[in-house]
């Protein structure tokens, strides 16, 4: 996780007037002044601002069709963003002047290639590449051209999908209160890889701007990890442009010229306002200062609702937060071969963050100055994103692409594969996203001094600069499948009424809940299954609405305490782990980088945890604060790890019950055999999976499915249990004092595991469902054939062995059976706090 090395010292912005940055280039003068390396940005893709200016595009005449999906599809789109098009000119005006649409209101699109697009970089007589013509290539070879030949696209090769029905820009007002409180509600996140066909376009699931305005940042996903596998190859190779999106390239702007050559704008000139300039691929060494390492075109534009009209506000490159092939290489692992199932490079979230012009930034932080700490707000600012497109670098073959500064191997050749004229198409020419909204989240507030009477706690928030202390963070659903779809489980309002109050009774400031249940109306309609009460098909919109989301349950803390995100995205598989298709469970995977993302900057630690999941504080502790203050004042770790197994129900807690829909748990089976069990009504989750079946403290082979506490300034990228990229890892060369070492391994001054009997432990309590306790009979007794899956338990003087456990072994002090043992901290103190705090919150049906 870590690496040995000393740490960066790395600044949470990036320099903004790209026009009085100097660069010095690779090969010992390469030293990026003025651009602060943005590290800490955890999983942002970082776009650094490029006043640049470029021609306004025009449009081609668009052929519209109405789809079943609700979408409006156009063939040959040009551009404009309107929701619908009457042929004629429109786009960027390069010169900053009003442009008026032709149709109003601007709706988001997405603009997608040919599957013919990338032909000219393969051979003609290889047939076996990655060319996208749905899996298979026509006349694309396995390995590129070298050099690479450019693309030569049209607007009218273009296929424009319109998202009207979710995101149209009619009024200010409509914008901020409407859409940008909902954007991940909003984005076409389950058309992506249906409708939508374009592996080079990136699949945003959320995006946002920074309170300061410094900062758009989007959170994307991985699309060519959703199938693998054998059965999947095809596929896997049509969404390589997914992986590509993870390799920087250099880009230099230049003039275009009558020949269709280009002449390189350089250092120190300037482009004049109004001239028209392009990008072409190039060395570290020749790159502009803001283009060294990119990988998207940012394009920024303001909207005059009253005039109707849109202008044209300025461009930016993007930049990394680190540098994904970089760390990939440190890991010791290939970044990408075409068979590769599950690298780990191509395992990474990614979000991406782009620097709004010099003047947006002030107009912005301006209005934000004033804005309310609950409300989003909305500059009439829109965002056009543009992938730079090139063949994915497959390291075993192609090399890598780093500079001195690394300290890797130089191993790609840019001149050799991309030439010295590879020339990108205009913006109008290229696939792209269009017209995504750019909003400013709420900003976290400190919370009310603590009481007097607490000594502890007001000793911990004094000196406090951060809103926030410690927060949750969770992605979780009224209802859900569990992976397989083997069962629906449907306790998600009370489970997490219960958790919210624990949390906030242990210590958390704030508790941030991303509300998967809105992804359940897909499933049902996917699955032609007939819709619960709770859930509704609203015709009159044509969309599926909710009913039975977890507002009901977040609306009984206060908005300061408790924030809900509605995130409807589905998981594109499901599958177990184990599976020759493994799952893949995007929705949370992004949900999760949101969080840290968008929270993160206001909280010196972060959790990424369930609803059936406990950390309860031991020993002497009352609250993690407690915890915490004393591990930064004492030890400096960053990341503190709990080890987690699966708590047993208490049988002693259990109530009969009948479900005719279960085999088990029918009436007549019932007079058979034992009948099934389940929670009762009036006990808590918490009470009734206080028995663990792995005794604390539990072995080292348990630390596989941890959970973490983690500094967000520190980790960039987490990953469910792992701090897979920290500010350690990401450190290149340049940025070490000392000697450089590649291999990254894990620092105990920097990570550990609690002391579960005197720091704190995490209780799994996950829900054992009444079919599974329906064989006790059979498999609670000693020497029973399999595990027994509800809890009766030890006394503290039985030892735990490791090795008998699955056995059925252990027995009290008379000789009976038992094989879990009771959380006596829990019992004694926790629990009346718990019901305590229940008691003053109202309840859900």
């Amino acid at each position: 996780m870590t690496s040995a090395h000393s740490p960066v010292h790395a600044s949470l912005g990036c320099n903004h007037g790209t026009r009085d940055m100097m660069k010095n280039v690779v090969n010992g003068r390469m030293k990026l002044h003025g651009v602060m390396i943005l590290l800490s940005m955890g999983l942002i893709f970082t776009f650094l601002t490029s006043v640049a200016l470029i021609a306004w595009h025009e449009r081609a005449l668009m052929i519209v069709s109405s789809s079943p999906s609700g979408k409006d599809v156009v063939r040959g789109g040009g551009g404009g963003g309107g929701a619908g098009d009457d042929g004629m000119a429109r786009g960027r005006d390069r010169d900053g002047k009003s442009s008026s649409s032709s149709s109003w209101p601007l709706v988001l699109s997405a603009y997608v290639e040919s599957s013919h697009s990338t032909d000219a970089w393969y051979d003609e007589n290889d047939h076996d590449g990655p060319s996208p013509s749905h899996f298979h290539s026509s006349s694309g070879g396995d390995r590129p051209r070298a050099p690479l030949p450019p693309r030569r696209t049209s607007s009218r090769e273009l296929t424009r999908i319109l998202f009207g029905h979710r995101v149209s820009y009619t009024t200010s007002d409509d914008t901020s209160n409407r859409i940008c409180r909902n954007v991940p509600s909003l984005l076409p996140v389950d058309e992506f890889g249906s409708s939508i066909q374009d592996p080079y376009l990136p699949w945003i699931h959320d995006l946002f701007a920074s309170a300061d305005g410094k900062r758009v940042e989007i959170v994307a996903q991985n699309r060519r990890r959703c199938h693998k596998g054998k059965y999947h190859v095809e596929e896997m190779r049509y969404w390589e442009g997914q992986v590509a999106l993870l390799q920087p390239v250099a880009v230099r702007r230049v003039r275009t010229m009558a020949n269709n050559r280009s002449n390189d704008v350089g250092d120190g000139e300037g482009v004049r306002r109004g001239e028209e300039y392009r990008y072409r691929l190039s060395t570290h060494e020749e790159a502009d200062v803001d283009g060294i390492e990119t990988r998207f075109i940012c394009v920024f534009k303001s909207i005059d609702y009253e005039g109707k009209t849109t202008k044209y506000e300025g461009e930016t490159l993007s930049t990394y937060p680190f540098n994904y092939e970089f760390v990939n290489w440190r890991k010791q692992s290939r970044q990408w071969s075409r068979m590769t199932r599950d690298n780990r490079i191509i395992g990474y979230r990614r979000c991406y963050s782009t620097v709004p012009p010099d003047h947006l930034q002030k107009q912005r932080r301006s209005t934000s100055a004033g804005a309310s700490s609950t409300t989003t707000t909305n500059d009439g600012i829109l965002l056009d994103i543009v992938p730079i497109r090139t063949p994915v670098r497959r390291n075993d073959h192609d090399g890598y692409f780093f500079h001195d500064g690394h300290g890797g191997p130089m191993t790609f050749n840019a001149t050799r594969m991309w030439g010295r004229d590879h020339v990108l198409p205009r913006i109008e020419d290229s696939g792209r996203w269009e017209n995504l909204p750019v909003c400013s989240l709420p900003r976290p507030t400190l919370p009310p001094s603590v009481p007097p009477d607490d000594g502890a706690a007001a000793a911990i928030d004094a000196g406090r600069t951060k809103a926030h202390r410690l927060v949750a963070c969770t992605w979780t659903s009224a209802v859900h499948q569990r992976r397989g779809n083997e069962r629906r489980i449907a306790d998600g309002k009370a489970r997490l009424r219960e958790w919210i109050a624990f949390n906030l009774e242990v210590g958390f400031d704030h508790v941030y809940v991303f509300d998967n249940t809105g992804a359940n109306a897909t499933i049902f309609r996917l699955k032609n299954e007939v819709v619960e009460p709770e859930y509704g098909n609203d015709t009159s919109s044509g969309r599926w609405t909710n009913n039975g989301d977890l507002s009901s349950v977040t609306d009984l803390f206060p908005p300061t305490r408790v924030t809900r995100i509605d995130w409807p995205a589905t998981v594109c598989n499901n599958n177990r782990p184990a599976h020759n298709d493994p799952g893949e469970r995007s929705s949370q995977y992004a949900a999760e980088a949101a969080c840290r993302s968008r929270y993160g900057p206001y909280t010196d630690w972060m959790a990424s945890m369930d609803p059936d999941e406990y950390f309860v504080p031991m020993g002497s502790y009352t609250n993690w604060k407690q915890l915490l203050d004393k591990i930064d004042s004492e030890e400096g770790v960053k990341v503190l790890k709990f080890r987690s197994t699966r708590a047993r129900p208490l049988l002693s807690t259990l109530v009969p019950t009948f479900d005719d829909g279960v085999k088990e748990c029918t009436r007549e089976m019932a007079k058979k055999h034992n009948q099934c069990m389940a929670k009762a009504d009036d006990s808590t989750y918490l009470e009734t999976y206080n028995c663990e079946y792995i005794k604390s403290p539990k072995p080292e082979r348990f630390s596989r499915a941890m959970k973490q506490f983690y500094r967000p300034d520190f980790v960039l990228l987490h990953y469910v249990h792992y701090s897979t990229v920290t500010t350690d890892l990401a450190t290149e060369k340049r940025h070490t004092v000392g000697a450089f070492i590649r291999h990254a391994s894990e620092n105990p001054k920097i990570a550990r595991f609690v002391d579960e009997l005197e720091e704190g432990v995490l209780i799994h309590a996950k829900t054992t469902v009444p079919a599974e306790t329906f064989s006790r009979e059979e498999m609670c007794v000693l020497n029973a054939p399999s595990n027994c899956l509800v809890g009766i338990p030890c006394p503290d003087h039985v030892e735990f062995d490791d090795a008998l456990h699955t056995k059925n072994v252990f027995r009290d002090e008379n000789g009976n059976y038992c094989n879990c043992w009771m959380n006596h901290r829990v019992e004694e103190y926790w629990l009346p706090k718990l019901y305590d705090a229940l008691s003053k919150i109202g309840t859900v049906s």
